[in-house]
């Protein structure tokens, strides 16, 4: 692979329509079966994919380490068009059923991304500061907060029951399951929900 400038792959992924995305640093590449070709990647130097958010037949999105969202277009010649978001600093981004791409920044801020733009969501004051978002299998996005665990009703988060005996609970990590259960750590405990 003459084109593989870089021999350190850090990325390595494949999308919905079979194109392999190999990451080297801060480099991007795609075979599509027949040959790899390089990609004008538009994030900083230095910065490197952290993941394949979304992934359709003419468009993918990417997450970078420095909390950049990257948008890839598939143009009808077959080559892709990039363009990225600003960075925002290590953050956590999830995807919800309706496609809506979600971003957790450092602070404890909610943001909801509209293409690559970013619209701050507020939560109840009551809620305290997210310290942890994720989806599970079915596309909803569940916040874990200083005093509670938050699920997506729509666009907004509404709270769930805390534990038998607790008031409120400082949620630090939630882990979905396929079968729709979700686990949760909350207090240096962990428990399970189920619906």
């Amino acid at each position: 692979t003459p084109v593989l400038q870089d021999p350190n792959v850090t990325f390595l992924q494949a999308g919905a329509n079979g194109t392999l995305w190999v990451g080297t640093g801060s480099r991007l590449y795609a075979w599509d079966g027949w040959r790899l070709t390089a990609q004008p990647w538009p994030v900083a130097p230095g910065d490197q994919i952290d993941r394949l958010l979304i992934s359709r037949t003419n468009a993918v999105y990417f997450t970078t380490v420095q909390g950049c969202l990257v948008r890839g277009q598939r143009l009808p010649v077959g080559e892709w068009r990039w363009a990225s978001s600003l960075p925002a600093g290590p953050c956590l981004f999830a995807v919800d059923a309706h496609g809506e791409i979600w971003r957790l920044t450092l602070g404890g801020k909610l943001w909801r991304m509209n293409g690559l733009e970013a619209k701050r969501v507020e939560i109840s004051d009551d809620a305290g500061l997210i310290n942890y978002m994720t989806a599970d299998a079915s596309g909803r996005v569940w916040l874990g907060t200083e005093k509670q665990l938050l699920e997506q009703a729509g666009n907004q988060f509404q709270p769930v029951a805390p534990p038998p005996g607790k008031s409120s609970c400082s949620v630090t990590d939630i882990d979905p399951t396929r079968n729709g259960a979700i686990w949760v750590v909350a207090d240096e405990h962990l428990w399970k929900r189920e619906d």
